[in-house]
């Protein structure tokens, strides 16, 4: 399924199993269809607001947001955030998934105003994802077949990066232009197995352990006529990807379709979703930020994945039913709201949700999830800022936080 935005800003993909309907209807969809691929956005600040920053963008973290937004920076700022993600266990029907945690850097930048002009170079970890599912029970692969057994496991351990530079420029008092051009990174670690009993046995085994990177890009607008309202647009690359993999196959069923033998194949295609953003800052006071974006996100780019076909691609579908169906582009809608608290240092409460509609309506795994987030953030004058946020969900738990140094 990694063919997820990034994200925007990935970077995702959550697991809600259908088993009873997997079970009435159909086989379970597996692979990269039952792996979740996560976007967020880079800092504490804009996470903590609901995951929203395109219209507001006035911060380093612009430069993987909306990079027209650097032109609001007048000083030299660097910037360092850390990310914990926790995956839940997850056991539900015949579908299973042990709970995982880690914590890495994602997001390390620079930034040098030099007017009429900003400038950023940056590294940002778009999405880390290290994960095992499994599901095993009987299961119908067309409504008039009979009940087979099936069993599949799925291990993905996956890290989409940027390493980037930046641009921004005034096109007149209220407008600025933005573009940013990176090398995106896809290391991938891909293990799937499975096997089907029954009257005609077969068991399988898909693996791909290699790195590709791709040239990315990124252009945005924002636009300020009145110091309280801000809007901005954005659209970001995903980028292509080709990771070679292997397949082994015995059983009756003739196959497999996709690799002429087994053994080592031609490369697996991944696209990463392109996504289109819109965002609104309105400022009712000096106190008070509320922020809203929403962003199209191209999630039938992962439809052609070729992994996200396994194993439907390595033999013959013994109906039409059985291969995973298509994805749909959805849009996401985030909102956001920032209270300040003035003070030495000032101090700011965030908080904020956004939605991410199934946008596999027709397969077996449910993609849909809403997000709660939070935080706060202190201010030294001058000097910095430190901020921290938090986004729940049923599929994942993040935590982020944020330090910014001023020069």
């Amino acid at each position: 399924m990694l063919r997820s935005a990034v994200s925007l800003s990935l970077v995702v993909l959550s697991l809600a199993a259908g088993s009873a309907r997997a079970q009435e209807s159909q086989a379970p969809e597996v692979g990269f269809s039952s792996i979740p691929f996560q976007f967020f956005p880079p800092g504490a600040r804009s996470l903590a607001m609901g995951a929203t920053f395109v219209g507001v963008a006035d911060d380093a973290t612009a430069a993987a947001s909306n990079p027209a937004g650097l032109i609001i920076l007048t000083k030299p700022e660097a910037s360092a955030h850390g990310r914990f993600t926790r995956f839940p266990e997850l056991s539900r029907g015949g579908y299973r998934s042990p709970a995982s945690s880690a914590f890495s850097p994602s997001y390390v930048s620079v930034v040098a105003p030099k007017k009429p002009f900003s400038f950023s170079a940056y590294y940002q970890q778009v999405s880390k994802i290290a994960i095992d599912r499994s599901f095993s029970g009987e299961v119908r692969f067309s409504s008039e077949s009979a009940p087979t057994g099936f069993a599949s496991t799925s291990r993905i351990d996956m890290l989409l990066s940027d390493l980037g530079v930046s641009g921004a420029v005034k096109v007149g008092s209220r407008v600025s232009i933005g573009a940013t051009a990176g090398l995106r990174r896809l290391r991938l670690d891909y293990l799937n197995e499975n096997t089907i009993t029954g009257d005609q046995s077969f068991s399988d085994r898909a693996a791909a352990d290699a790195t590709d990177q791709t040239l990315v890009f990124s252009a945005g607008v924002l636009v300020n006529p009145n110091g309280r309202l801000s809007a901005g647009a954005v659209f970001k690359r995903g980028g292509r990807f080709e990771i070679p993999y292997e397949v082994d196959f015995e059983g009756s069923i003739d196959g497999p379709v996709s690799c002429p033998e087994a053994g080592l194949c031609a490369g697996g295609p991944i696209a990463i979703p392109d996504t289109w953003g819109v965002g609104f800052g309105f400022r009712p006071s000096g106190e008070w930020l509320v922020a809203a974006d929403a962003s199209l996100v191209r999630y039938s780019q992962l439809s052609r994945t070729l992994f996200r076909g396994i194993p439907f691609d390595i033999y013959p579908p013994a109906t039409n039913d059985l291969p995973p169906a298509p994805f749909d582009d959805v849009v996401q809608l985030h909102v956001g709201v920032e209270r300040a608290f003035p003070g030495n240092p000032l101090f700011l409460a965030r908080a904020g949700a956004y939605r991410r509609p199934d946008f596999n309506k027709d397969g077996g795994v449910d993609a849909g999830a809403t997000f709660v987030t939070f935080g706060g953030g202190l201010v030294f004058g001058d000097r910095g800022q430190l901020d921290g946020a938090v986004s729940l969900s049923g599929e994942v738990k993040e935590g982020l936080v944020s330090l910014v140094v001023r020069f």
